[in-house]
């Protein structure tokens, strides 16, 4: 009786693990640069396009001395996207910045 009859389910090749896990790896590379990017967006949106009405600077100045990070993690960012993704387009931001010596940022004039 085939219901009752042990099924023998046959044990995958070392060429099938490594293509599993070749394809693993590249899915979730590609669902970490969807989700770097997406969040990066998000971020740039919040600074840049304050849908709230606040201005750059006034976001820029919640992050205090921390602000000058922000600029930095953005910017390393935008480089490894664009290292790994020969059609990224990397975003310039529409105004001019200065980071200052305590690591605040000051928004310029627009580019």
């Amino acid at each position: 009786m085939g219901l009752i009859e042990e099924n023998v389910i046959a044990e995958p090749t070392t060429e099938e693990k490594l293509e599993a896990t070749e394809q693993k790896v590249k899915h979730l590379c590609k669902n970490m640069f969807e989700h770097i990017n997406n969040n990066h967006s998000l971020i740039w949106d919040l600074v840049w396009n304050n849908k709230l009405g606040f201005t750059p600077q006034e976001v820029i100045d919640t992050f205090g001395t921390d602000a000058k990070d922000l600029f930095e993690l953005s910017d390393g960012i935008q480089t490894l996207a664009a290292s790994a993704c020969s059609d990224y387009v990397v975003k310039t931001t529409p105004n001019e910045y200065t980071v200052n010596p305590d690591g605040t940022v000051t928004i310029g004039e627009p580019r």
